[in-house]
């Protein structure tokens, strides 16, 4: 989708039902990729990607499943998650985080933003989240600093686009903590290099002063439309159910290497749904095996992705995906070229928030060589 496109959808939005744009879930063992799980949307990248060589892995335990720890050695901006996102957002929308304190800081750190233009902070001096958006500034009531010291906590910032006027919510672990008169906008592009940068400022400096996050983060959310309370509260309570393509597989080299989704759009794996299922679309009567797995970091000692040039050359670009380390699922695609899967979804809650990458590696006879299709990542929640 080009700039033009994107904007005119980004306007758009008022009149379309909520919409995510961006859903990182920060799950452990991604490597320096973060998948978007909104990003079927079309209005923001498949992956952020953290930019320059941070001297440790940006991992930690989160709310649901991993988080994100920002790294840090010298306060640059090049540790910070650009997440090649330049729109905006204007009408009702809302932002919601789980955020903890990782190390001490005095002043002001930065948890998100594009540079002086749009920005959330922490300030140590209390009350807490501040949000400047061109030349307005908003503060939360409740005291995050002393509140994220102990532990996770979930912040939801929403605007209603009255008719009137605007209103904007700030919530602390889905109660109301203030409303606040607004303007419409939430701009994150000045019309030059300022992706949405999370884990930092997006502000360029050589400083070692408050660029980097004291914060790590969780469950990263921006969405068209506002959501209300008992949503706000849903979302502090639990992780979000989500199935999202990522990667190319065999496809980047004459779409060969076949199609993996969930069977049906209305169908999430939500806790509990016995009907959750997979699809996978190839040549007809091709055999395939569906590779499951716990993370997307490594596969047998080879870093993700892993392209099959290493093993043939004539695969040059066609690139497995998944550690494939938790099962193999079989089958035979039908003279139609389709064939679903079922995946029922334990009410067991130790699942909630298990994420599984999966990548379908099929076989057209007679050729005896397996191509690639797009991953699949999958989050449990509700």
């Amino acid at each position: 989708m080009g700039m033009r496109s994107l904007l005119l959808a980004v306007a758009l939005a008022p009149l379309l039902p909520a919409q995510d744009i961006l859903h990182y879930r920060f799950e452990s063992g991604g490597g320096r990729r973060f998948l978007n799980h909104a990003a079927g949307s079309g209005l923001a990248p498949t992956e952020g990607r953290l930019v320059g060589l941070a001297p440790q892995d940006p991992w930690t335990d989160g709310r649901f499943g991993g988080g994100y720890h920002p790294p840090t050695d010298q306060g640059r901006f090049d540790y910070q998650i650009d997440t090649g996102w330049d729109g905006w957002v204007q009408g009702s929308f809302t932002i919601a985080f789980f955020l903890r304190q990782s190390r001490p800081f005095s002043g002001s750190t930065p948890l998100f933003g594009n540079g002086n233009n749009f920005r959330f902070e922490v300030l140590s001096s209390g009350p807490g989240l501040f949000l400047m958006n061109g030349r307005r500034q908003f503060q939360t009531q409740t005291d995050l600093v002393q509140a994220a010291a102990t532990g996770w906590t979930h912040v939801a910032v929403t605007c209603l686009d009255g008719v009137n006027a605007d209103y904007l919510y700030f919530y602390v672990n889905g109660q109301l903590d203030s409303r606040h008169v607004f303007d419409d906008t939430v701009q994150t592009s000045r019309g030059l290099d300022r992706d949405l940068h999370v884990g930092g400022s997006g502000i360029p400096s050589t400083s070692t002063a408050g660029v980097e996050s004291s914060y790590d983060l969780d469950e990263f959310l921006i969405r068209h439309g506002h959501s209300t309370l008992s949503e706000v509260q849903a979302l502090a309570s639990a992780p979000l159910a989500t199935d999202s393509r990522y990667g190319a597989g065999c496809n980047g080299i004459g779409n060969r290497g076949g199609f993996l989704d969930h069977a049906l759009a209305t169908e999430r794996p939500i806790l509990g749904n016995p009907a959750y299922k997979w699809l996978v679309q190839g040549f007809p009567a091709s055999i395939y095996s569906v590779l499951v797995g716990s993370h997307r970091a490594s596969f047998q000692g080879q870093p993700l992705p892993f392209d099959l040039a290493a093993i043939d050359s004539s695969f040059a670009g066609c690139l497995l995906d998944t550690a494939a380390d938790v099962t193999t699922l079989t089958g035979t695609l039908d003279f139609a070229g389709n064939d679903t899967i079922p995946v029922p979804v334990p009410a067991d809650p130790a699942f909630e928030g298990l994420s599984l990458f999966a990548q379908a590696a099929l076989l057209h006879p007679p050729s005896t060589t397996f191509l690639l299709s797009n991953g699949l990542a999958v989050s449990i929640g509700l």
